[in-house]
């Protein structure tokens, strides 16, 4: 044998190295997957992964106690990129798996992570062990300087390899964009659990840093609550006792068109799909940053125990609420047969499109989902009915009892979506359900009106007791709003500190003068009249003293229930010295809306009234006794002006309310359920 035939030569173009290599994967799992795949197509029954950092520096070290490879196997099988092992060494291993491994080009994806690559192997063939180095940069340079092969430094067996024969890899040199190597210490245990069936791990045993891996490092199976099992199943044993909500057996085989089929089809997969309870159950694994977490809501795909592909739901597009609740893992050998067709992709992290097995694989993926939508939904609509007749007042369960049967299959569809839109507002279900009721009776009452299309002696009772149900269904929304109303004033009350109240009340009051009167409900400001009426005020404004303008939060034009209003929020610090020179002021305003509404009414048409509330930290310290409050208010009260203090506004609003919500507090069909159900948050 010549000299040149003994190297450890490596031959490739460049632009192989770049897009089978640098470019192949990206992520520390991916690359350390590719080192575990060899060694169990080397029949290794243990694989050891060990992160170090030590006085070397960072290492990631991998060793095998597979068959291992002798001097002239590393030269004609690992340092041949494109090395076909099935086809050359069979479609079984010497221990008889399948391998998983085709088209020899594994080892390139190291230096996607690392430049630095250390390989001792020790065949069990017998011989001495040989090692090599792998230098990713001096590759990259030879192959530059126009030289066609990479010749390989040997190295040294390393004596500390533990087992009789296998392989050894020791990556270092990494590339600090690629590898966090916090991250891969913390997470490479669960990223590999991930990458590698149950019948994998179960031959051959790996071990990250002295931890073997299980199923159960996968932290799937605790978030599952559906879960549909394909295959031999079992799956259902990893799951926390009483958990599943579902546990169903799906047809497993199927044909070209994807269609599911309880006898053998030409296809056939195993594995699962789940379902989880809330979208925030797949938000990725907690006390993990966001950008270094796994993504949980996708379906895998394996072939002969490894991953093919990290997801295939993404393909489908599915927009459905539905398909953010999915998780799963199907195992499809049939996409890695022993024949001339590879359907991986050059990445090697996903299929063909276009290839006749991964459609069929598509197309019973899809419609699986859709079945599983359909179990899914009736589960929610049976649970949604359940969950709200648990937390509502039994009148509730009667009201519901009582419906005709189909309108109570359309409640319980309905209760259904209310339930699934729980499961991202937790802590609102008592407000949802109720609030859903309402909506629900107000519909099946416009439907029933809808049928009455004349009023007549025959249906005249049925009209009436329509109208009747509908008074009540009125009353409960004022209720509602009413009792809403009080629960925003009672926050605002406990606002103590007066900066947060001024604060608080310039951002709301504006757009809420329900807080001044109850009549004055939604206040509105049409576009055109906010600019035209900000103008004038604008130049009002400018009329005052510096010391007005200081003492000013706020001034605005509002229309609510017909009346123009013009609201002034003083601040609390602010003295105002007597009502004469607080009119002063605020009738400028007056005058300028009123310019503004002269020119949209026009000449003949009389202008509207306006009135003017004052919104002020404290009385006008002119105001030293009653008899002075009571001349100042009635003399205010000839402008129409209001003048109304931060504590007096919040008190009176809470009064008003209160008054007005106990009024509606009769006994009623809808009013019962709420108070009962509302009550004891009030």
């Amino acid at each position: 044998m010549t000299n040149d035939q003994n190297e450890y030569r490596m031959t490739l173009d460049l632009s192989v190295l770049e897009h089978l290599g640098v470019n192949l994967y990206s992520t520390v799992p991916a690359v350390v997957s590719e080192t575990v795949a060899n060694a169990w197509d080397a029949d290794a029954t243990e694989v050891k992964i060990d992160i170090l950092d030590d006085g070397n520096g960072k290492s990631i070290v991998v060793t095998d106690n597979g068959c291992g490879m002798s001097r002239n196997d590393i030269i004609r099988k690992f340092l041949t990129v494109g090395y076909q092992r099935r086809k050359k060494d069979g479609a079984k291993t010497g221990a008889g798996r399948d391998p998983m491994g085709r088209k020899g080009i594994g080892k390139l994806s190291l230096f996607s992570i690392a430049d630095h690559i250390e390989v001792y192997s020790k065949s069990q063939k017998g011989g001495a062990g040989n090692g090599l180095l792998l230098d990713g940069q001096g590759i990259r340079d030879q192959i530059k300087d126009g030289q066609p092969h990479y010749v390989a430094p040997p190295l040294d067996f390393d004596p500390t390899f533990p087992y009789a024969h296998g392989t050894r890899l020791v990556i270092k040199k990494f590339n600090k964009k690629r590898v966090n190597f916090v991250a891969v210490v913390k997470y490479l245990h669960q990223r590999l659990a991930r990458r590698f069936g149950m019948q994998c791990t179960e031959k051959m045993a790996i071990f990250v840093n002295g931890d073997k891996i299980k199923i159960s490092d996968r932290d799937y199976f605790r978030r599952v609550r559906y879960l549909f099992q394909y295959g031999e199943g079992g799956y259902d044993d990893n799951c926390p006792p009483g958990s599943l909500a579902v546990n169903e057996k799906r047809p497993s085989s199927f044909n070209d068109d994807g269609e599911a089929r309880q006898e053998s089809g030409r296809y056939s997969v195993r594995g699962w799909l789940g379902l989880v309870e809330r979208t925030e159950d797949l938000a990725g694994d907690s006390g993990i940053p966001a950008g270094e977490r796994d993504k949980l809501n996708k379906i895998s795909v394996f072939a002969r125990e490894k991953l093919g592909q990290e997801d295939i739901l993404e393909s489908f597009g599915i927009n459905s609420y539905f398909a953010r609740y999915i998780i799963g893992e199907i195992h499809a050998d049939f996409l890695e047969e022993d024949d001339d067709d590879d359907l991986a992709t050059s990445s090697r992290q996903s299929y063909i499109e276009d290839a006749a097995p991964y459609r069929a694989l598509r197309e019973f993926v899809r419609k699986e989902l859709w079945n599983i939508q359909k179990i899914w939904d009736k589960a929610r609509e049976k649970k949604g009915e359940e969950k709200a007749r648990e937390i509502l007042p039994k009148e509730f369960g009667e009201w519901l009892d009582k419906l005709p049967k189909q309108t109570r299959k359309k409640a319980r569809q309905f209760f259904g979506k209310i339930n699934r839109s729980l499961q991202e507002n937790k802590g609102e279900e008592r407000r949802m359900f109720i609030y859903g009721a309402q909506a629900f009776e107000s519909m099946r009452l416009k439907d029933a009106l809808d049928t009455l299309d004349i009023v007549s002696v025959e249906n005249m009772p049925e009209f009436l007791q329509i109208t009747r149900e509908l008074d009540d269904l009125e009353a409960s929304y004022y209720y509602n709003i009413t009792r809403e109303r009080l629960r925003v004033i009672r926050k605002l009350r406990g606002h103590l500190d007066e900066n947060a109240r001024e604060r608080v009340l310039q951002e709301y009051i504006f757009d809420h003068l329900w807080l001044l009167d109850p009549s004055w409900d939604r206040a509105t400001e049409l576009p055109t009249m906010e600019h035209t009426v900000g103008k004038e005020f604008g130049e009002v404004g400018k009329t005052l003293s510096e010391e007005e303008r200081k003492g000013r939060v706020d001034i605005k034009y509002r229309k609510t229930a017909g009346v123009h209003v013009i609201v002034e929020l003083k601040r609390y610090s602010c003295s105002v010295k007597d009502h004469h020179v607080l009119a002063t002021q605020v009738l400028k305003y007056r005058a300028a809306l009123q310019k503004c509404l002269r020119q949209v009414a026009g000449e003949n048409k009389a202008v509207e009234p306006v009135e003017i509330v004052c919104i002020l930290g404290k009385n006008p310290t002119g105001w030293a006794s009653i008899e002075d409050e009571k001349q100042g208010r009635k003399v205010l009260w000839e402008e129409d002006i209001r003048v109304v203090t931060y504590h007096k506004l919040i008190h009176d609003a809470e009064q008003a309310y209160s008054e007005y919500f106990e009024a509606q507090k009769r006994q009623g069909k809808f009013l019962s359920i709420i108070e009962d159900a509302l009550g004891e948050d009030e």
